[in-house]
């Protein structure tokens, strides 16, 4: 299982096990990931740009889609006419890795959505043909099982009782092996839902795979109604664990 689905299963698992024990503090609320998106970019193109973005919900609703649009200095120059995408997926009756292929119409647009067939499938390549004012243009994009890095940013919004975070993480995923992940940037802010509820700190837990905690930090937050920190440097997150809880201690 690569990276990116453990992440998402992990950070979600976690929601359940931890919701009953945060009502057992009179002055601290743990506040839990109720919406979370992703997006990941695959610089694999010089004539467009492909993003994956992925969105999670508490209840468990989930949408999965690729975005490919015409970079700026091409759009007067390239329309998309159509794509290729090369799926693998993994067929439990013949107990082997399959492929299939599905062609999307761009309808010589500068934009293009493609919502993935099946939470299952891995899309390892797409093929882009393109419509210029003299011919047709083919363009091959690898994606999955590259060796490479793809840059990722995700957002996050968690909603307590008292108080709402948004989280912002930046940082890239290491497409090699079983795949890692490695944080170069998270910002938090905070915002009580009411004026008189004063914050006294906030503290971030990260917990690994094995749902240890792995990492504590802790920011004073001074009595006021928000706060908004910056956390910079390399964060492993296979080996220092996910941000799974904003735990809140008001005054």
């Amino acid at each position: 299982m690569n990276i990116k689905k453990i992440l998402i299963i992990f950070l979600f698992a976690l929601i359940l096990a931890n919701i009953a024990i945060g009502a057992s503090y009179a002055a601290t609320e743990k506040i839990h990931p109720s919406t979370y998106k992703e997006i990941e970019t695959f610089d694999k193109s010089k004539i467009v740009s492909i993003d994956k973005i992925s969105v999670y919900v508490k209840k468990g609703v989930d949408d999965s889609y690729y975005k490919i649009n015409i970079k700026k200095a091409n759009k007067a120059k390239y329309k998309i006419q159509s794509v290729t995408c090369k799926y693998s997926f993994w067929n439990d009756d013949t107990d082997k890795a399959e492929i299939i292929y599905k062609t999307y119409d761009g309808k010589n647009k500068t934009s293009l959505t493609i919502k993935q067939p099946e939470d299952y499938y891995f899309l390892k390549s797409m093929t882009i043909n393109y419509q210029t004012k003299s011919s047709i243009k083919k363009e091959s994009a690898k994606l999955q099982g590259s060796t490479g890095t793809t840059k990722v940013v995700s957002y996050s919004n968690k909603t307590g009782k008292k108080a709402k975070i948004t989280l912002t993480e930046k940082g890239y995923n290491i497409n090699k092996g079983q795949g890692n992940r490695i944080l170069t940037y998270q910002k938090f802010n905070i915002k009580t839902t009411n004026k008189k509820y004063k914050i006294k700190t906030v503290q971030l837990v990260y917990r690994d795979i094995m749902d240890k905690v792995t990492k504590t930090l802790t920011f004073n937050g001074k009595g006021k109604t928000s706060l908004t920190k910056t956390i910079k440097g390399k964060h492993n997150v296979m080996a220092d664990g996910f941000l799974t809880v904003i735990k809140v201690t008001y005054r």
